[in-house]
């Protein structure tokens, strides 16, 4: 936010964790950079459950120059 009216406290950071088959190439790295995660199909869940997020991650990820690979988009938070 760019208001000098307000100011504005980072409160809390939700990470981005990546669900792999245990077999997959990337599931033994501790750390998988945003560049590589983004070539590998995305499966997102629902958008209407909190659009806020979704868009958050889109925009991260286009932002260091890799948008992502979105494949599928859940039913369900159970998918």
């Amino acid at each position: 936010m760019d208001d000098p009216a307000l100011v504005v406290q980072h409160v809390y950071s939700e990470p981005l964790v990546a669900a792999l088959p245990e077999r997959h190439p990337l599931a033994a790295q501790r750390r998988i950079s945003t560049r590589t995660l983004a070539r590998e199909p995305y499966i997102a869940f629902p958008r209407r459950m909190n659009p806020g997020y979704i868009d958050r991650v889109i925009r991260f990820f286009q932002r260091e120059g890799c948008p992502l690979k979105i494949v599928h988009e859940g039913d369900s938070l159970l998918m």
